[in-house]
């Protein structure tokens, strides 16, 4: 018995030392659970309002895109409102021109999609914007009836609508009312059928949130006026110093060939 203890001392000893000096199986760390970032898009127009026939050039940016991912610049179409793609995309972000549009009012997006995943960018508005002749929105917009004619103004031919109302200054004859409209800009032109010298043609634009815009053009000459329209309601007067009939013509800068919203 002696001598089995006498031969485990050494090996006793050897476990005593390993443990003092602090010899120990290392613990395995634990890995960090992966956190799966979420994929973001956004979308902005250089210009919200252009001309018409033109194409809207946008820019958009992909947060946390990944590998397979298809991404696409989708407009709406028709009365249903249907998303369709007008142009496909090849990076996570850049400049993109849509194709040209007609004078209207279009939504568009940016979609990605990987698998059975979607994601897409907040919708955006553009305008684009067409002329319209005055005397195709004479129909719509007077509140007398009007008659497309050609009279003279001093040595000018002058095209122009005729109104069956006139007043006499102070007084004015309203010629527009609408309670809003899709137009952005009016450019007009105008002139008084008197003839009594020093006697003037007036025309006033009146909107609810913005200042009037006032303009006077003396017998024998033809007057203009040009406004920004804020989209709210729109008021254009005119009138004569001596009652004569007061002659307009111009055209508006619309996004709907009624120029209203």
């Amino acid at each position: 018995m002696r001598k089995t203890l006498l031969r485990l001392t050494p090996v006793l000893a050897a476990v005593a030392c390993l443990i003092a000096l602090g010899t120990t199986t290392p613990a395995t760390a634990s890995a960090s659970p992966s956190i799966q970032s979420k994929t973001s898009v956004s979308l902005t127009f250089e210009h919200y309002k252009i001309k018409a026939r033109s194409g809207p050039q946008a820019k958009y940016s992909i947060k946390h895109l990944r590998a397979g991912s298809s991404i696409s610049l989708q407009r709406q179409f028709g009365t249903a409102h249907a998303w369709r793609t007008v142009k496909r995309l090849h990076h996570g972000s850049g400049t993109v021109r849509a194709p040209a549009i007609m004078m209207g009012k279009y939504n568009y997006r940016i979609r990605v999609t990987r698998g059975r995943t979607t994601v897409v960018s907040r919708v955006r508005t553009v305008f684009a914007y067409g002329t319209i002749k005055f005397a195709i929105l004479c129909t719509d917009w007077l509140i007398t009836p009007c008659t497309p004619n050609t009279v003279q103004i001093g040595d000018n031919a002058y095209a122009e609508v005729e109104f069956e109302d006139f007043a006499q200054y102070p007084s004015y004859n309203m010629v527009l009312d609408l309670n809003s409209t899709s137009c952005d800009h009016l450019h007009m032109s105008f002139a008084t059928s008197d003839t009594t010298s020093g006697d003037k043609a007036r025309l006033k634009v009146l909107q609810s949130t913005s200042d009037p815009v006032n303009a006077s053009t003396p017998e024998g000459t033809i007057g203009t006026l040009s406004a920004n329209l804020n989209g709210g309601p729109l008021i254009v007067d005119a009138t004569d110093d001596g009652g004569f009939r007061v002659y307009v013509n111009g055209n508006a800068a619309c996004y709907s060939p009624s120029g209203r919203r």
